[in-house]
């Protein structure tokens, strides 16, 4: 039987106050969540994932008042970007305190905190009584869980989920490091470059795949789908790249908008995105799509391109990064 949502809360608490993991959603997608204070705990989210153990893991909290365990100091330009974007979509880079354990940082002196503004996930980190460390929930290197069912596909019951509404974003958080003279993105989100540079009042940049990770997100091959990716540039037909794939026999899967979904022939397996009228709805629907297509067992999947602007910047990062 279900358990009641205050019910899953409470025994979610428990579980990680006993050095387990538990699943939670979040705005953004739902996270795998340890108590950041706690190393073996930590580590079994690794373990589980596969993760390797060089890619940092986000902190969540669901007050202010946890930030002094967790940093040693807050820039001016942190508290400029705290009081404009949390509780949101955004994580940010702050120098790490002594209490925060290496694993969780990969080694780093700095930490990434995210205040997330989903009330399930506030009510559960306040429950726990410490920060969760949490990454998306989903085996490395493929695509994050937006939903209950995504977990379940990926690890069956060996975690407890608090069970939420589909996450209403569906992209993984904005991560800012604000600690140099210029603030650089070290993952695109649903809080845009040009958002933060509007608060900040300044240039912003926007960080390239580096060898060394400061972020999750940065180095290694992330939401891949199991078929192969493919993604059609702007301007292009995606209509004659279907029809060469049908004609080789191949099961082709076609992740596009609700105006090219609606000319696809029969032979393909398509998923509606939403509007290109609406970022917000291809970025809450784009992994529900890839999830979509693992299930199908599709040869190959083609994908519509998206502008390069304001949120169609992070679903291209993901759609690029899948397509690897």
């Amino acid at each position: 039987m279900q358990l009641d949502l205050e019910d899953q809360i409470l025994e979610a608490s428990k579980i990680i106050q006993k050095g387990g993991l538990v699943a939670f959603p979040t705005e953004t997608v739902y996270g795998l969540g340890a108590n950041a204070f706690d190393p073996e705990a930590i580590a079994k989210i690794f373990k589980l994932k596969n993760r390797p153990a060089d890619n940092p893991l986000i902190v969540h909290i669901s007050s202010l008042e946890m930030l002094p365990k967790l940093v040693n100091n807050i820039s001016e330009t942190n508290q400029k970007l705290i009081d404009n974007f949390w509780p949101g979509p955004l994580a940010i880079v702050f120098p790490k305190s002594q209490l925060v354990p290496d694993i969780v940082t990969a080694g780093l002196n700095t930490v990434v905190i995210r205040f997330p503004n989903n009330p399930i996930a506030q009510q559960l980190i306040a429950k726990c009584g410490a920060p969760l460390a949490a990454p998306s929930v989903n085996p490395s290197g493929k695509p994050s869980s937006t939903n209950p069912q995504h977990i379940r596909d990926y690890f069956e019951n060996q975690i407890f989920v608090v069970e939420g509404e589909p996450s209403e974003i569906g992209l993984e958080s904005t991560v800012i490091n604000a600690l140099e003279p210029t603030p650089i993105i070290l993952r695109q989100g649903a809080i845009t470059q040009e958002q933060i540079k509007e608060v900040l009042g300044k240039e912003v940049e926007v960080a390239q795949k580096q060898t060394k990770v400061q972020s999750p997100g940065m180095k290694y091959r992330h939401y891949a789908p199991e078929a192969k990716l493919e993604l059609i540039p702007l301007g292009e037909n995606i209509l004659d790249k279907i029809e060469l794939y049908i004609k080789q026999n191949l099961k082709v899967g076609a992740l596009v908008s609700s105006e090219i979904y609606n000319t696809l022939p029969n032979a393909v397996i398509a998923f509606d995105l939403g509007s290109k009228e609406n970022y917000k709805d291809i970025s809450a629907n784009l992994y529900a799509g890839l999830h979509y297509f693992d299930s199908q067992k599709v040869d190959i999947i083609l994908s519509e391109s998206f502008q390069h602007q304001g949120l169609g910047l992070a679903i291209m990062d993901r759609l690029q990064r899948a397509a690897e």
